[in-house]
């Protein structure tokens, strides 16, 4: 065991700085060998099956089988890879992602432009990702999939509301002048000493109701 002379046992906070410098080393090397080996080798293997294979391929992308014809592949079309990220790597990336959707949602609270749902989710996927799941889908529901909301109705012209509410005014004030006419002829023809009868009730009734929807529509 080496001993330092002149110098105090280190801290818990320097071992681990040390130990995060050298992990950030590593994944240096791990990244160069990656993205100067791994990915050119992922490189070939597409322009390798994009010239030289014969017959139809089949995958399942996102739960669902698709078949492709690797002869159509002529540009590398939109091919991203990604080069995985350390563990401490992914912890900071988080911290990352995390800060971005607090900084969206102050954008938000105040009304800003400046984000969507779409971004939003964007944002959560990627926490999601950095999270180790293959999908966001069973946390969040992409914006992009919810079908929008129906064309609100066409408000009517008041103009055309008055007037039809005029019609029916003037509709139900012949109607109630005619049940008050034919009222006052039975009423006339009926001797005083007898009880009104069930036909003039119902008709003082409905004269009765007629009014109060008279009233009704004038003052609406």
């Amino acid at each position: 065991m080496p001993v330092n002379f002149g110098k105090g046992p280190k801290t818990a906070t320097q071992i681990e700085g040390e130990d995060q410098h050298n992990n950030e080393r590593i994944e240096l090397v791990g990244r160069t060998l990656a993205e100067t080996g791994v990915k050119r080798l992922f490189m070939l293997i597409l322009k390798n099956a994009s010239e030289y294979a014969d017959q139809q391929a089949s995958f399942q992308l996102n739960g669902r089988w698709l078949t492709v014809n690797p002869r159509e592949w002529k540009n590398g079309f939109d091919l991203q890879i990604n080069v995985g990220l350390g563990t401490g790597a992914k912890e900071q990336q988080a911290r990352s992602i995390m800060g971005i959707m607090d900084v969206q949602r102050e954008h938000a609270l105040h009304g800003l432009p400046t984000v969507g749902p779409q971004q939003i989710y964007n944002s959560a996927k990627r926490l999601t990702q950095v999270g180790g799941y293959k999908s966001a889908d069973e946390f969040f529901i992409d914006p992009k999939t919810i079908p929008p909301k129906p064309p609100e109705p066409p408000k009517p012209d008041p103009k055309l509301m008055l007037e039809a509410n005029q019609k029916e005014i003037k509709k139900s004030v012949e109607k109630l002048y005619n049940l008050a006419s034919e009222l006052k002829a039975e009423v006339e023809k009926t001797d005083s000493v007898h009880v009104l009868s069930v036909a003039m009730l119902r008709k003082t009734d409905e004269i009765e109701r007629l009014a109060k929807e008279i009233r009704s529509r004038a003052k609406a």
